[in-house]
């Protein structure tokens, strides 16, 4: 397997709302399935206006999923979320 760091494009939007999805699916039990929802409506209208993301990608087998991103903004980090192999969806 090969990892590499990439810039983040507009076709890579959807996985990396999945790797979202995932990470607070995992950690914030808190909140209910409703929540996630609108906040992942709000995070699917945001990426497209980030002016840096950053994603590692496994290149090995057919197409490369983001497994991990980095929001970029005025030079500081914002997020990082981070799945175990290719979030499904």
């Amino acid at each position: 397997m090969t990892i590499i760091i990439r810039a983040g494009v507009s076709h890579d939007h959807a996985r990396l709302v999945a790797v979202w999805r995932s990470a607070v699916e995992a950690t914030h039990h808190f909140l209910t399935p409703e929540e996630i929802d609108g906040y992942e409506r709000q995070v699917e209208a945001y990426l497209p206006q980030m002016p840096e993301i950053w994603v590692a990608v496994e290149d090995g087998e057919g197409q490369p999923h983001p497994m991990l991103h980095l929001e970029r903004e005025g030079g500081q980090r914002e997020n990082t979320h981070v799945t175990r192999g290719a979030p499904q969806g």
